[in-house]
């Protein structure tokens, strides 16, 4: 989606803030970082961020628009755990992570930080309070919605990012491993189907 928003917005309107900047600064509170990263020509800020990180900047800016997309909560454990052994694959991690290359994904996924990680992500906003919320199943429809609400135009909707390493589909789960990985995520799960209720409403 970022690509979209540039289509639309100069590069000095949009702010991109990649997780990894948390990780170089550790004792600078990572909602400083953000709102210290907004500048005055801001119109965009980008990036994957709980509601506690945007604190200050919810603070300061209270009239902005918070968006995000969800996914069924299975496939994003899927995603996420693909996406971390491409990052292996590829030489993109730090080497203390590189004998986790053969990790299985229930290891993976039993790891409390690799657990409902959406409602971590939302915990404390009430979905309300979002301007927007999107889902990754519907993310072509649900984007031009998104945009038409903010009344910008854009072209076609690009693909969501592909992993030609590791791939889902290479992953062929039993029935036990889905069980385990719904049981794993229940608050996601919960946070899925509220989110997927309020959106029916409001249609």
């Amino acid at each position: 989606m970022l690509s979209l928003f540039r289509e639309i917005f100069q590069n000095d309107e949009i702010v991109q803030v990649k997780r990894d900047l948390f990780n170089r600064k550790p004792k600078t509170d990572p909602s400083r970082l953000l709102l210290d990263s907004i500048q005055p020509t801001t119109k965009v800020l980008h990036g994957h961020f709980t509601y506690n990180e945007l604190q200050l900047v919810i603070d300061r800016y209270p009239n902005a628009k918070i968006i995000t997309f969800l996914r069924q909560p299975v496939d994003r454990v899927l995603s996420n755990y693909t996406f971390f052994k491409k990052r292996i694959l590829t030489g993109r991690v730090d080497p203390s992570q590189k004998h986790r290359v053969d990790e299985s994904l229930l290891t993976y996924a039993r790891l409390p930080q690799s657990r409902n990680r959406m409602h971590s992500f939302l915990d404390g906003l009430k979905l309300n309070d979002l301007y927007f919320i999107g889902f990754v199943e519907n993310f072509e429809n649900d984007v031009k919605a998104l945009f038409q609400s903010l009344n910008l135009n854009i072209g076609n909707v690009p693909f969501i990012n592909r992993n030609s390493i590791v791939t889902p589909s290479d992953l062929a789960l039993t029935e036990s491993e889905i069980a385990q990985l719904n049981k794993l995520n229940h608050k996601d799960h919960l946070l899925y189907r509220k989110a997927i209720k309020m959106k029916r409403l409001q249609s």
